[in-house]
This record gives structure tokens, C-alpha cells and sequence, in this order.
């Protein structure tokens, strides 16, 4: 039992974080060991000196949670707290406290670049001595890249993009079906066109007066001008996608790299957050789609798992490439897009938008840097 007649350790210290700051160093004795798969190990103390510093406000915290029979809660006296909870118990908070408040500062001794949360332990605990801890985390994996410029100038797909005049046809054809069973609004009057208005099953005829109701469009020359070019920017627009995946792609399997767990967990919470979105866009609810495709959602993160890491390699390879080649996304592009963005949804939060355009920026700068390596 605890000899209450002897000076507690939040006696000469009796601020707490609440108070006066602590200039002393929280921790000591930092030590890295790196553990497979990108994983490292920081091992320490946290001071006895840290630890009598946040005494006091880790007995706050018991103070705040204990609820004990003839006390109100928040009411119970310290002596009480104490003997009903033990001493190591409020020591091992104020060390959790401490390393909570110390977390960055040992990351960035030990020269860490963190990936996820870390698992924290505490490994040693006693009165009247440190706290030794154990972190292990995830780290950015090293690697190194590949001749990409090369990879890049060998692995380019480059395609003639061209629009036929059946491509044409066949689109008109498409758009002419679709609104088969679409009527078009009767107008009142002498002005009348019966000729628009499509009973049910009718093919609509492509005239002037047709293409008018899909768009602006002054005749049926000028839709198929600008259909043409639409068609035409969609291929393009496909010949590009499938140039990039072949290059990064090549560039993949040219890179070795030990990619940790967690990375690939969080591209399958990302894919699954996706599907989600769209599932519930479709009027849809997620459990009733699994239930219809007869799959759970391990299922799908087990047949996603190849292109999950596929696309958590590539982040990190784009990422490499961009530091190397000094490519960043220019502020003024960012903002442009924040602005754009914020007029249309009056809610956007503007530091997740900046983050967001930031990477999209910079990934498409790398891809056409590797479109065309100098």
C-alpha cells in the first residue's frame, strides 16, 4: 500500500502540461531496428522526470473516470484514487501522456517518415524508475528506381488515333435509338413540328430541326463536325491512358520493393470506400450488392489484392520520380483548381482540396514527363 505521509511526485510538479511548459527532454535512450517488410522498431524511456511532470494530470484523468459508492463522479478524493487504482497505474498514464506528447519529436530523431499508426508498448514499468516503450512501424519502403527514361521511351505505345465514317454511323445510329422512346414536348400553335414528336418504339430522323433538341448544334453538319471531334477526343483520350499504364507498368516490374501491409490495407480501404460511393450513387445499399453478387467484403478485397499493390507501387514509384525530377504541382494551378472547385460546392474544406489537387497535379506532371523523358 502507498505511505500517503511522503511527498507524491506531482508535489513538486504540481502544474502538470496544464501549466508551466517542461523544458526537459521527455525521452531517452532512443534505439532503431529495422524489421522486414519496411518496418522499424524505436525503442526507449520515457523520464522519470517526464513521468513525475504528467502525474498530476494523469491523476485528473482518474479524478474525471473513477465513479466509487458515496462519491460523486469526478468528486473522489486523490488518497482514495490512489489506493483503488495503485501507483503504477497512474505512473503508466503519465507515460502514455508523455509519449503521446514526445510521439513526433522521437520520429523525427530516429529520422522516420511514418506510414500509418503506429503499435506503441510499453515494456518495462516500475517506481522510482523510466518507462521503457516499444514502437514498431510502417515506413516509406526504400528502394531504388529503375532506368525509367529508358524504360519509359522503350515500353510507349503510341497509337494513330483516327474516326472512320462508320464510327460516325454507328454513334448517330446509337444517340437515333436511344431516343426512340423519348417524345418530344407538342408545341401549340401553327408553329407545330410534327415530324419531332417520336411515338412510342419510333426512330427519330436526324434533321435539323433533331439535332437542335440535343445541343447546340446550328445544323446536322455541324453535330457530325462535332461529334467527330468528341469520338476523336475519346480515343485520345484512351491511346493516352493505355501509353501511361504500359510505361508505369514496365517501370513496376522493374522496381524491387518490400511494400508494407499496411500500405496495401489502405489502397483496399481506399477501393472499397470507391465501390461504396458508387454503389449508393446507384440508389443502391452495400450489403444488398454483396448479397446480389453472393461475395462479403473480404471477398472483395481478396480479389483485388494484385492490382492493390499494383497501385500502391505506382503511388510510391510516381512519388519517387517526382522528388528525383524536382516536379512539383505550381500553387497557381492548385488554387485555380480550389476556386473552381469552391464555387461549385459551397462546402469544400480548401486544405483537403489543396492536398488533394496537389497530388493529382503532380502525378499528371510525372506522367507527362514520362510521356516524354528529357
Amino acid at each position: 500500500m502507498h505511505d500517503h505521509n511522503h511527498k507524491h511526485p506531482h508535489d513538486d510538479h504540481n502544474h502538470g502540461q496544464s501549466g508551466h511548459k517542461h523544458t526537459e527532454k521527455l525521452f531517452e535512450n532512443l534505439k532503431t531496428e529495422k524489421l522486414p517488410g519496411s518496418t522499424v522498431a524505436i525503442t526507449g524511456g520515457i523520464t522519470k522526470e517526464a513521468l513525475m511532470f504528467f502525474y498530476s494530470d494523469a491523476l485528473n484523468h482518474f479524478k474525471k473516470e473513477v465513479e466509487l459508492p458515496g462519491f460523486r463522479k469526478g468528486h473522489v478524493p486523490e488518497k482514495t484514487i490512489i489506493e483503488r487504482i495503485g501507483e503504477l497505474s497512474i505512473l503508466e498514464r503519465a507515460g502514455e501522456m508523455a509519449l503521446q506528447k514526445s510521439y513526433p519529436q522521437i520520429l523525427l530523431e530516429s529520422k522516420i517518415e511514418p506510414l500509418g499508426n503506429p503499435e506503441i508498448s510499453i515494456t518495462k514499468l516500475a517506481l522510482g524508475s523510466a518507462m521503457e516503450f516499444k514502437i514498431v512501424i510502417a515506413t516509406f519502403p526504400e528502394f531504388k528506381l529503375p532506368d525509367y527514361k529508358t524504360i519509359s521511351k522503350k515500353s510507349a505505345v503510341k497509337e494513330i488515333v483516327a474516326v472512320t465514317e462508320k464510327e460516325i454511323a454507328d454513334a448517330i445510329d446509337t444517340i437515333l435509338k436511344m431516343k426512340k422512346n423519348e417524345s418530344a414536348p407538342p408545341k401549340v400553335g401553327a408553329d407545330e413540328t410534327p415530324h419531332l414528336r417520336t411515338s412510342e418504339g419510333e426512330i427519330p430522323t436526324l434533321t435539323d430541326d433533331f439535332v437542335k433538341t440535343l445541343g447546340k448544334f446550328e445544323n446536322v453538319a455541324d453535330f457530325k463536325i462535332k461529334l467527330k471531334e468528341n469520338i476523336l477526343k475519346e480515343k485520345e483520350l484512351k491511346a493516352k491512358e493505355k501509353n501511361r499504364l504500359s510505361i508505369i507498368k514496365a517501370v513496376i516490374e522493374k522496381t524491387e520493393m518490400a511494400l508494407p501491409r499496411v500500405i496495401v490495407e489502405s489502397e483496399l480501404d481506399r477501393m472499397l470506400g470507391q465501390m461504396k460511393d458508387d454503389i449508393e450513387r446507384m440508389g443502391l445499399k452495400m450489403p444488398d450488392y454483396l448479397k446480389r453478387i453472393n461475395k462479403t467484403e473480404n471477398d472483395l478485397r481478396k480479389d483485388w489484392e494484385k492490382d492493390a499493390i499494383e497501385r500502391a507501387k505506382m503511388e510510391l514509384i510516381i512519388d519517387s520520380i517526382a522528388r528525383e525530377e524536382k516536379i512539383i504541382a505550381p500553387e497557381e494551378e492548385v488554387e485555380k483548381e480550389v476556386k473552381h472547385l469552391s464555387e461549385h460546392y459551397s462546402e469544400t474544406d480548401p486544405i483537403r482540396a489543396q492536398s488533394y489537387f496537389r497530388h493529382v497535379i503532380k502525378n499528371e506532371k510525372v506522367f507527362e514527363f514520362l510521356e516524354n523523358p528529357k
